[in-house]
Formats: structure tokens, C-alpha cells, sequence
């Protein structure tokens, strides 16, 4: 990621590339978004799937800087030591249905992991982030963004209240803390 290059980041969520194009445009990096759906191998692995996503990204653009994303949900205390639900299939969930999923448990720790590929047109490089939390037994909160699940996480940043009970100010904050953003920067830092 040389300053003043362009990027083309495969990813059909806008607000996550807003989000690294605002961060990145003070390197006078440009992203320009891509939004072909990259589908990822049956496997609940989120390095594989981050491989097999820039290996197919690599082919959609020869010749480009790629960057692609992957962000898994690891829930502890679930059939067996944990469970993982992809990103993408976390955002079709329900509140009601991730309370179901964590019904019982009384280990409600999570992990949101977030894994980079990033291709120069030479080297292929990987970056991973973890954030910690948990999840409530009931939502609170008002100030979704969008995302209903906000109503349950509480990350370990800002305990006790969850992502939706956040301020415009808290949660700035928090996407300055968050793993999509901690992800970003250790792989601006190591380039």
C-alpha cells in the first residue's frame, strides 16, 4: 500500500468501505469499491476463506492492487469449545435468533475476528484483528446502525453498554477501536 496508489477493494458492504477510504485517504491511498460477491469455500476457517477470496479476487482483476475482507463471529460455549458464523450470515440473524443460539450458555464470550488479504500485484499480504465481548440476554439500545445485533454485543471497549446504546461520539470512537479498523491499520503499518 504505497501512498498515492489506488486500490480496488472487493466488498458489497459500502459503509466498511466508506469506512477504510476515510481512513486510508490520509495516506492518499484511493479505494474504489468493487462490489462483486466473492464466494467463499464451505469452510468455517477464516484464514482459508480470506485466501481463497484473494486468490479469486486476483482473477476478477489481473494486474490490480486487490484488497478483500472477512470478518467471522466466534461464540464460546456453543456445541462444543465454539461456533463461528460468517459475517455475512450474521447480518441475516435475527436478535431473537441469536439469543436462541445462546440460550443456556452461561460462557456468552465472543470474538469478532477480521481477516485482510491485500495484493500488490507481487506479494500477497495477511493481516488479522481480534475484538473481544459478549452477548446480553435481552437488546438494548435504540441506535441500531442498521444492524439489530448491536442491541446484544458489548464489546470489551466500551462495557457495559452494548453498540447500540452508544453516542454518535462513543461510537466514533469505537470504529477507531474496533477489529475492521485495528485490522486496516496493522496492514497500513506493515507495508
Amino acid at each position: 500500500m504505497k501512498d498515492g496508489s489506488i486500490i480496488y477493494f472487493m466488498t458489497t458492504d459500502t459503509r466498511l468501505y466508506e469506512e477504510y477510504q476515510d481512513f486510508l485517504s490520509s495516506f492518499q491511498i484511493h479505494l474504489v469499491q468493487v462490489t462483486h460477491r466473492l464466494t467463499p469455500p464451505h469452510v468455517s476457517d477464516g484464514r482459508r476463506i480470506i485466501q481463497a477470496k484473494l486468490e479469486r479476487a486476483k482473477v476478477l482483476l489481473p494486474g490490480h492492487p486487490v484488497l478483500v475482507h472477512e470478518k467471522t463471529l466466534i461464540l464460546r460455549g456453543h456445541a462444543g469449545p465454539r461456533r463461528s458464523l460468517r459475517a455475512t450470515t450474521l447480518h441475516k440473524f435475527s436478535v431473537e435468533a441469536l439469543l436462541r443460539i445462546a440460550e443456556g450458555q452461561t460462557d456468552r464470550t465472543v470474538k469478532f475476528i477480521t481477516d485482510l488479504a491485500y495484493f500488490d500485484g507481487y506479494t500477497r499480504h495477511f493481516e488479522r484483528a481480534i475484538e473481544k465481548g459478549h452477548i446480553l440476554d435481552e437488546p438494548r439500545g435504540l441506535h441500531t446502525r442498521d444492524w439489530p445485533l448491536s442491541q446484544l454485543y458489548v464489546s470489551d471497549h466500551f462495557s457495559p453498554c452494548t453498540l447500540a446504546q452508544l453516542s454518535e461520539a462513543e461510537w466514533d470512537k469505537y470504529r477507531t477501536t474496533g477489529s475492521d479498523y485495528e485490522a486496516i491499520l496493522r496492514l497500513r503499518r506493515s507495508l
